[in-house]
């Protein structure tokens, strides 16, 4: 739900083992918000938005290694 606030909208999963996922992309920031059931021992929203960090952490990272294109 993209706004031009630093505001967070959340929803939460539409089915018991599932997850609901909502971001806000900024210029400088992505806000996430993740949710889940706590009662499905399948799902775990914090492990979810962890590994949902460390891959945006490694992507920031990859493309700040690579060069710029000469266009």
């Amino acid at each position: 739900v993209p706004a031009k606030t630093d505001c967070v909208m959340c929803f939460g999963p539409v089915v018991p083992d599932g997850y609901g996922v909502c971001y806000n992309p900024m210029d400088a920031h992505i806000n996430f918000a993740v949710s889940a059931f706590n009662s499905c021992q399948d799902t775990n929203a914090a492990r979810l938005a962890q590994g949902l960090e460390d891959a945006l952490v490694d992507m920031k990272t990859l493309l700040e290694q690579t060069p710029k294109a000469k266009l």
